[in-house]
Parts: C-alpha cells; sequence; structure tokens
C-alpha cells in the first residue's frame, strides 16, 4: 500500500513538473522582443527603418521572435518609440467607456458622473503619462480630445461651447501639462527622498561649483 502511494507521488510530482516546463515555454513563446535604434544623430534619423524581421533569440528550446511593437505593464512600445500605438490605445479604450457612461448619464447625477469618468477615463489617461512627456502635438491632441469629451460628459456642454472654461471649472490640467506634472512630481520626490531608491539614484541634483549670487 505504501509502495503504491510513493508511485502515485512520484508520479503527481514529474506532472506537475512536465506542467510547469510546459508554461515556462508557452511563455516564452508569447514574449516578444524588440530592437532600439540607438538615439543619436547619426544613428538616429527623421525617419530610421530597423529591420526586425530576422531577429531571433533562443532561450533553451524556445525562440523569441521579434515584433515591431510589445507591451510591458500596460504600455505599449514600438521600435522607433514613437508611442503612437500606446496613444490609439488609450484613446481607444477611453472612448469605450465614455459610450458606455453616457448611455446612463441621464439616470445619474453630475457627481456619480464625475465619480465614473475619474474612474474609467481620467485613470487611463494618467497611467504612464509620464512616457508621454515631449510627444508631438499630433499625438497628445487625440488624448486631448478625449479628455474634452470626458469634461463635455460631465457637464452636458454642446459640441460648439467653448471647452476651456469646462475644464478649469472642473480643475483639470490639459493632457501635455499632466505629463509634465508627473515628470516634476517624480522629480521633487526624488530630490526629497520621498521616491523608490532606484528612481532617486537616476537623479543627481545640480551643484554650481562657483556661487550665482551677484557681488556689488
Amino acid at each position: 500500500m505504501s509502495t503504491n502511494c510513493a508511485g502515485n507521488g512520484e508520479r503527481e510530482s514529474e506532472s506537475r513538473y512536465h506542467q510547469k516546463q510546459h508554461l515556462c515555454a508557452a511563455g516564452l513563446m508569447e514574449r516578444r522582443l524588440i530592437r532600439l535604434p540607438l538615439l543619436t544623430k547619426k544613428a538616429y534619423p527623421k525617419n530610421p527603418k530597423v529591420d526586425t524581421s530576422d531577429m531571433q533569440v533562443q532561450v533553451g528550446d524556445s525562440s523569441v521572435k521579434s515584433a515591431v511593437s510589445v507591451k510591458n505593464l500596460g504600455v505599449h512600445f514600438d521600435h522607433k518609440l514613437t508611442m503612437e500605438r500606446q496613444v490609439n490605445a488609450i484613446a481607444k479604450s477611453c472612448y469605450f467607456q465614455i459610450k458606455n457612461i453616457s448611455a446612463i448619464r441621464r439616470y445619474i447625477t453630475g457627481d456619480c458622473c464625475k465619480t465614473l469618468v475619474h474612474a474609467l477615463v481620467t485613470s487611463r489617461l494618467d497611467y504612464g503619462n509620464g512616457l508621454l512627456c515631449g510627444l508631438p502635438e499630433t499625438l497628445t491632441s487625440r488624448l486631448q480630445k478625449v479628455q474634452n469629451c470626458a469634461a463635455r460628459l460631465i457637464t452636458k456642454t454642446g459640441r460648439r461651447e467653448e471647452i476651456t472654461p469646462v475644464r478649469e471649472k472642473l480643475h483639470w490640467l490639459p493632457v501635455r501639462q499632466r505629463c509634465q506634472y508627473k515628470i516634476l512630481m517624480y522629480a521633487y520626490k526624488c530630490i526629497h527622498g520621498l521616491a523608490p531608491y532606484y528612481l532617486q539614484e537616476l537623479v543627481v541634483p545640480y551643484h554650481p561649483a562657483r556661487s550665482s549670487q551677484i557681488r556689488i
């Protein structure tokens, strides 16, 4: 009886081992790698052409294939670092949530609508927006239209009415300023020791060698 139990235990442990190996292999097959150009004037022209079709990395018995864009922690990165796919993904997700909220807008109060917008729309606009700092106006304008649409939904403002006073009434910063605010907040926390250490060591305060005071 004990021999059978021991044999069953060995078979179970062996099957679990093979299951773990299979899951690891499946995880490797789902992963993709991306090749980024060097950020120099010579190696990074205005329209870089990077061939990633033949790139492959062998990890054990599995091969990780290259891709034009990859997703990490919910953020899309393309091989040119334009962040266009990330902007499109944010806009698509936010418009889907705005459409759902607008379907029940007549049945809820303004405060309830504001809560839903903050939970389902604004949170998506603010997630990882530090990576969007410095993007061209053609991309940030797409996200700005999303924020304007959400503001009109809360206040029931018409499409032809000016949106800037509405944002000011809601105390909302524009999208571009929200990205800059996120970077400034990280910098402040790093300088004052409020951020994680791995971020603090990346920020070195500047101390001029000579005093800038004007002597008379």
